[in-house]
């Protein structure tokens, strides 16, 4: 079964729609919905592990938290803006257990799929043998719990995605293709009320990001940007 972990400021009006469709899919063993918001919301909702944070403790420490508390094997994480048929989840599951990788979605998929629904390996490019993250992988990815590397404290909003995309070891990277993803990508991230507190820390993930690749600790996905 899976795991779902959504962090959320409840800026998708569809949120609570999204957790009920999710606590009804049969290979859905829990839904960890970890509220950053500060104000408590009366949820009864069956499989739903409800956590109110007191203060906004953003995405990454959010998806090290869920993933640390959970129940299942394998892991789903996902925005709490997209949503797409959730019949996939059992074939994606059946992926996740005969393969060991890191699952995401493709970009064409926040706009017209142009395929049927499949899972491709990701192929290498020049820049890393781990090739180049989709834009949109990781508002949904799935992996199994023994995959998950912890993502560093000083790396709050941007960044996380990639610092387990670009990890130096074998997992293999995949994507999903021909599965029409509804919604909006970063809603809330992107949110211009939140610009003044986020842009720094955005910055910030960024520079620390870059002292990972130094390190070697992430393959060097930053060559051709302006933070190389």
């Amino acid at each position: 079964m899976i795991s779902i972990i959504i962090p959320t400021l409840f800026k998708c009006p569809r949120i609570i729609g999204t957790v009920v469709e999710l606590s009804e899919s049969k290979v859905v063993g829990e839904i960890i919905l970890i509220d950053n918001t500060g104000i408590k919301k009366n949820l009864d909702i069956p499989k739903l592990n409800y956590i109110l944070e007191e203060t906004n403790t953003y995405v990454n420490p959010s998806w090290n938290k869920g993933v640390r508390i959970s129940s299942n094997d394998n892991i789903c994480i996902l925005n709490d803006d997209i949503w797409f048929d959730w019949k996939f989840l059992k074939d994606i599951e059946d992926f996740l257990n005969k393969n060991d990788c890191i699952v995401g979605m493709s970009e064409e998929n926040y706009n017209e799929p142009s395929s049927e629904f499949k899972i491709s390996k990701i192929e290498s490019d020049w820049k890393t043998p781990k090739g180049h993250r989709p834009m949109g992988w990781g508002c949904c990815f799935f992996l199994n719990k023994k995959n998950w590397v912890e993502i560093p404290s000083n790396i709050l909003i941007w960044g996380g995605d990639d610092y387990l995309f670009y990890q130096n070891n074998q997992i293999l990277n995949y994507k999903i293709e021909g599965l029409k993803c509804y919604g909006g990508v970063s809603l809330t991230a992107d949110d211009p009320s939140y610009e003044s507190i986020f842009s720094p820390i955005k910055r910030q993930d960024m520079l620390n990001m870059r002292e990972y690749v130094k390190s070697g600790s992430i393959q060097n996905y930053l060559l051709g940007t302006i933070w190389q």
